[in-house]
């Protein structure tokens, strides 16, 4: 019997947003393989190609390889693409794959990543045909599949591209994304300037 009835729905709050984009985390086989300079080229395109967009969407990027017995980290979270271009510029391909340290490295670096910023949406993203072959263990394999399973536990998103060629074609990639948690497609049926939007339907 009022002029003017209130109602719960009619309440309404003024909410500030901040939007977080992601951290990219792009983890390379930089071994010497028969499709190893693609799939370098791949990488260092799509990193590339999702800092360009990253002012709009507040995305960063970074880049583990691992080769020649070890992984470390090439490039350092960055929205810079001129900071990225010189620091991959010349990545070799060298050596043998020791597919299971790349992983524990970049689970290392974006545990302190986020540590340091919890507001972080971290995605791996592995290029690899999965063909471990170094490793501290007798079985390689299995040491990365061990490695693969740790990213899964901290519910870290992450896709796998399988880089294997050819006609007679192992799957070990897709094993590695079955232990990861993680889609798998083939770098055949990519372009680097694609990952950026799957990245943000994963997320």
């Amino acid at each position: 019997g009022v002029a003017i009835c209130v109602e719960r729905r009619d309440f309404r709050e003024k909410v500030r947003e901040q939007r977080v984009g992601a951290s990219i985390l792009f983890v390379v086989d930089g071994s010497r393989s028969m499709e190893a300079r693609r799939r370098m080229a791949f990488a260092k395109g799509a990193v590339l190609s999702i800092l360009e967009e990253a002012y709009c969407k507040r995305d960063q990027a970074g880049m583990v390889v691992f080769q020649d017995g070890e992984a470390r980290v090439s490039l350092d979270f960055t929205r810079s693409v001129e900071l990225a271009k010189k620091r991959l510029e010349e990545l070799p391909v060298r050596g043998n794959t020791p597919l299971a340290q790349g992983l524990r490295v970049a689970y290392r670096y974006l545990r302190k990543e986020w540590m340091r910023n919890p507001d972080m949406l971290p995605v791996v993203v592995l290029l690899t045909d999965g063909k471990a072959n170094d490793a501290v263990s007798e079985d390689p394999f299995q040491e990365a599949v061990r490695a693969a399973k740790m990213i899964k536990e901290a519910q870290i998103p992450a896709v796998v591209i399988d880089t294997e060629t050819g006609f007679v074609r192992m799957r070990f990639a897709q094993e590695i994304a079955d232990a990861m948690g993680a889609s798998c497609v083939s770098l055949e049926r990519l372009m680097p300037e694609k990952i950026g939007k799957m990245v943000h339907r994963i997320l």
